[in-house]
Parts: structure tokens; sequence; C-alpha cells
């Protein structure tokens, strides 16, 4: 932020009669304005400058939202292939169940059948 008040006081003194006065009050300003972070042109003519800074915030939010409907297409993608790989798991547990029970009656079959003619 700009101390404004400290400002005015500076550039009021532009006007003095003392030359040296006058060179030491602009870079006083400058240094003011420096340390802020800004620029004359940001002092001057801010509306200019918001509006670079509004139309540039435009952009990123027009990009984010464009990632974000990407990502959303993307994680929509992840979970239809996941619902499949879960399915064809499941499918995969109850062939394996279905043949380990076929297994073991054909076993306890034979057994039975060795048992009986023993």
């Amino acid at each position: 932020m700009i101390d404004r008040e400290r400002l005015i006081k500076l550039l009021g003194l532009l006007g003095s009669d003392h030359n040296g006065e006058i060179a030491a009050a602009g870079r006083m300003a400058d240094a003011l304005i420096r340390d802020a972070g800004v620029t004359w042109a940001d002092v001057i003519a801010p509306e200019t400058v918001q509006r670079q800074v509004v139309d540039a915030l435009r952009a990123e939010n027009k990009e984010l939202r464009e990632k974000v409907r990407r990502l959303s297409v993307q994680n929509n993608e992840l979970a239809q292939a996941t619902r499949v790989t879960v399915y064809q798991r499941g499918r995969r547990v109850k062939r394996s169940a279905a043949l380990i029970i076929a297994l073991l009656i054909a076993f306890v079959g034979f057994w039975l059948v060795f048992e009986l003619f023993e």
C-alpha cells in the first residue's frame, strides 16, 4: 500500500522555489512508489492498470475453468474404468469360487467312491 498522504505532501514540494528541495522530494516520492511495489503508471492511471489486472484475471479464470472441465471429464473416465475393473474382478472372483466349489465337490465325490469300494 502506498502512503498516499506522504506522497501528496512530497508532490506538493515539487512547486518549491528551492531546487534541492524539489530534487529531494522527487527522489523521496519515487522511492515511496518503488517501495510500495508499484509504478508511476499504477499511481497516475489506476483505472488502466486495474483494467489490465481484471483482464488478466478473467483470462486466468477462463483457463482454470477449462482445466476443471478437462479434469472432470478425466475423473468421469477414471470412475467408469474403475467400475468396469471392479465388475470384472467380481466376475473373476465368482468364477474362481465356482471352480473351487466344483473341485471340492469332485474331490469329495471321488473320496466317497473310493471309501465305498475299499
